[in-house]
């Protein structure tokens, strides 16, 4: 055992745990006790990186919502018809969202 180490309770390391578990962190206080606290904000940085991952999740699922208007389109091409106006606006409105989703990937650096 770390000769730092403070014996607790089995109520308070229960109660340590219920805290972890609704999102504290547990650090040492003045007296190196345990005890639960509300995490840190994260950094301007933090948030860029999770906005960068939750960019790309979008954009990944907007690759798979464009796939199905954009095989009715082809399809409609290669056979020499002229492609559904519902498919033409929605792979518009995907291709419109996309953009400005790469836009603010740019914005953040990622």
């Amino acid at each position: 055992m770390p000769t730092d180490a403070v014996e607790i309770t089995d109520t308070e390391y229960a109660a340590l745990l219920e805290a972890q578990g609704l999102g504290k962190v547990i650090v040492p206080d003045a007296s190196g006790r345990p005890v639960a606290v509300d995490p840190p904000a994260p950094t301007a940085e933090e948030l860029a990186v999770i906005r960068a991952a939750a960019i790309r999740s979008e954009l990944t699922a907007i690759d798979a919502a464009s796939a199905r208007p954009l095989r009715a389109i082809l399809a409609a091409q290669t056979a020499g018809q002229t492609p559904d106006q519902d498919d033409v606006d929605r792979l518009a409105d995907l291709e419109a969202q996309a953009l400005d989703l790469r836009a603010e990937l740019a914005g953040l650096g990622a």
